[in-house]
């Protein structure tokens, strides 16, 4: 009996600490190139499985739109969902819907399948899962999915996150992006990480409210930088803005000047760096190539580091040489690059800031986090380290000292002995030679 209520309460226990979370695997693509000459432009991806029976949906995960929706004519993924092949499929209201990609749809839910933990090897069935579809009639069909800011977003239009969250899919609206490099990673939605990843601590785990504006209601984070080794310092606070679809740093021209100046300036005279236009979203930007064969990995490590103070988290966050650098057809690139022209301070953190730190986002109260080291834990275990280093230093010292004061001792001893033996010998030896020389007189 004992036994028995022993396992049930062990039981419990695990539920209570399971969570539900939706897990979708995201890659990063290449756009389609309308010329031969463009530069690279990136979205990220997932897939779906949709219907019954199964079919297979691609979908484009978008963080400048907050909604979510199917549509025949998506931006950059494939359509491959056949709405005609499915039986689970169902129109639910004729009333107009707006999204930000169409202003005629309507509600309709489906059976959709989404892995339920951050191995991706389960999936669940969620049925009746609401989305919006365009009047107009097609037969194929993808899907976009927003993750931008709903908190600041006045169209109030159906978001992800709050729909998984209303049909109680997952426990809360906290999601993360995990990458596993800068071309993939997971999107976690429905728990903090330190809920299902023991490498993380609830302890450490700081929330502040994203800089969004009503204009602009990006995941955005306020910083000031101090770029090292230079006479320049910002006082002003700058907006930098979340953004996973580029993979390094928009900044100002103001800091690509800085830069410039006390690092690039002597490569420059000597033709070994150059700062070259590239062109993508219909803007014109300058970025910094480099010689692969005169421009080596040293001169990599000496670039200053680009430092971003957060005020609200305490913390500073740093991008060194080999995060910012990237090798592209025998050339090292600067993936920090500045629009031409713009008179804008704000800044966009692309995927190589993602990769090295993980960022965490409330979408129900538009805050935005990060696991920062508990300083004051930090100090205490390096207080204890010190003290353990202190007494284990002490305990050396003392053991030579007392090893070293006994062998003196013994030394001592010895030579003492060695005294009074002479000393007794040398008694005894006078003691009885006396005593002959009386006896011989007497003889």
């Amino acid at each position: 009996m004992r036994k028995f209520v022993f396992f049930f309460f062990l039981i419990i226990y695990q539920i209570s600490f399971i969570f539900n979370i939706i897990v979708l695997p995201i890659e990063v693509k290449i756009k389609t190139k309308k010329n031969i000459d463009d530069p690279d432009e990136y979205y990220l991806y997932t897939k779906l499985n949709i219907g019954e029976p199964i079919q297979e949906i691609d979908c484009e995960i978008n963080f400048e739109i907050s909604d979510y929706y199917m549509t025949n004519y998506p931006s950059n993924v494939i359509p491959r969902y056949n709405i005609s092949l499915s039986r689970t499929i169902e129109k639910t209201e004729t009333m107009p819907i707006l999204t930000s990609k169409f202003s005629d749809g309507y509600l309709a839910h489906e059976t959709i399948y989404f892995f339920d933990e951050i191995n991706c090897k389960n999936e669940k069935k969620i049925e009746n899962m609401n989305f919006v579809m365009p009047y107009f009639s097609s037969t194929l069909y993808a899907c976009e999915i927003g993750f931008q800011s709903r908190h600041s977003d006045k169209m109030n239009a159906m978001s992800f996150i709050h729909e998984l969250k209303k049909n109680n899919i997952v426990d809360n609206y906290i999601w993360t992006l995990k990458m596993n490099n800068v071309n993939e990673g997971l999107l976690i939605i429905g728990a903090a990480p330190h809920e299902y990843d023991k490498n993380y601590k609830e302890s450490e785990l700081r929330l502040i409210n994203s800089f969004s504006e009503n204009s602009k209601p990006y995941w955005s984070l306020s910083f000031k930088f101090d770029p090292s080794n230079t006479n320049y310092k910002m006082n002003q606070n700058i907006i930098a803005y979340i953004s996973p679809k580029i993979y390094g740093v928009i900044t100002s021209y103001y800091y690509l000047q800085i830069i410039e100046e006390n690092f690039f300036k002597k490569y420059y005279s000597k033709n070994i760096c150059e700062r070259i236009i590239i062109s993508f979203e219909k803007r014109n930007y300058f970025k910094i190539i480099c010689s692969k064969e005169k421009f080596t990995t040293n001169d990599i490590e000496s670039f200053p580091p680009l430092k971003l103070y957060n005020i609200a988290l305490n913390y500073t966050f740093i991008l060194e040489g080999k995060d910012v650098f990237r090798e592209k057809e025998e050339k090292y690139e600067l993936e920090i690059i500045s629009e031409i022209n713009s008179i804008y301070t704000e800044w966009k953190l692309g995927r190589i800031f993602l990769k090295k730190y993980q960022i965490i986002f409330d979408d129900d109260n538009g805050l935005i986090g990060f696991y920062r080291p508990n300083f004051f834990e930090a100090n205490e275990k390096n207080n204890k380290m010190s003290n353990g280093l202190k007494i284990g230093i002490l305990f050396v010292v003392g053991s030579i000292f007392i090893f070293l004061s006994f062998l003196i001792y013994k030394k001592i001893n010895i030579i003492v002995k060695r005294k009074k033996m002479a000393n007794e010998l040398e008694d005894d030896f006078m003691y009885i030679s006396k005593n002959n020389k009386e006896k011989n007189i007497n003889i």
